[in-house]
C-alpha cells in the first residue's frame, strides 16, 4: 500500500501526469528490513506544506491521504530530496527475524528519528 501511494504521488503530483517524466523505484531488502525508493522528477515539496487530513476542513476531501497512510503502514517514512531536482520518500518496514513469529512479532526499540523524517 506505501509503494502505491508513493507512486501515485509522485506520478500525480511530482511528476504532473507527464508521460516524458519518470519515476525511479528501488527496493533494498536486508535481514531485517525492507527499505523502498520512490523518486519523481517534479520541482519537490516541503512535508510541512502538505494538509493534515485529519484536519476537520479536509475530513470529507477525495484526495490527500498518500502520505497519511504511508506513514501509518511503515516503521520509518522520509521525504527526500533528488540529487538532479524532484522528491521521493524513503519508507523503511522491518521485517521478522528467523525463528519470529509474525503475529507475536514485538517492535523493536528504535533510535531517534533524524531531521526531516517520522517514525511511528
Amino acid at each position: 500500500m506505501s509503494v502505491r501511494e508513493g507512486v501515485i504521488n509522485a506520478f500525480h503530483y511530482g511528476n504532473e501526469e507527464r508521460p516524458d517524466k519518470k519515476i525511479h523505484l528501488a527496493v533494498d531488502l536486508t535481514a531485517d528490513k525492507m527499505i523502498i525508493h520512490v523518486l519523481d522528477e517534479g520541482a519537490g515539496f516541503l512535508l510541512s506544506d502538505v494538509p493534515d487530513p485529519l484536519a476537520e476542513e479536509n475530513l470529507l476531501s477525495t484526495s490527500g491521504r498518500g502520505i497519511f497512510l504511508m506513514r501509518a503502514f511503515m516503521d520509518e517514512f522520509n521525504v527526500i530530496s533528488g540529487r538532479t531536482g524532484g522528491a521521493g520518500n524513503r519508507d523503511v518496514k522491518e521485517t521478522a527475524r528467523p525463528g519470529e513469529c509474525f503475529a507475536e512479532w514485538p517492535r523493536r526499540t528504535r533510535r531517534q528519528a533524524p531531521t526531516g523524517s517520522v517514525r511511528k
